[in-house]
């Protein structure tokens, strides 16, 4: 007759059935550290266009403000011309007021 099992008894198993078993137990790891990979690759995506985007924002900013400097040169500039050529006249007209009549 054959003897019960109790539950002390090793019996011996495949080595499918104990990979297999194992694969079953390291699926849910397998799963978490994928997501985690995927997770992580976006938000490096995500901090990589807030980078480049800041960057581009700084660069429009800095060309801005170049071209108001060049403006508010630009506009002294014609300013201390205009007031020169104001002297000037004002230079000419000072000879120009007198008339001589000759009678």
């Amino acid at each position: 007759m054959v003897d019960p099992i109790n539950p002390k008894t090793i019996m011996s198993r495949s080595m499918d059935l104990s990979s297999f078993e194992q694969n079953k137990k390291m699926q849910p790891e397998i799963q978490q550290q994928q997501i985690a990979n995927t997770q992580q690759e976006k938000h490096d995506q995500e901090q990589k266009q807030v980078n480049e985007t800041k960057e581009s924002e700084h660069k429009r900013i800095n060309e801005e403000q170049e071209k108001d400097e060049s403006k508010q040169s630009f506009q002294e500039n014609e300013s201390e011309d205009q007031e020169e050529g104001s002297a000037q006249q004002k230079d000419n007209k000072v000879i120009g007021k007198h008339i001589d009549i000759k009678v």
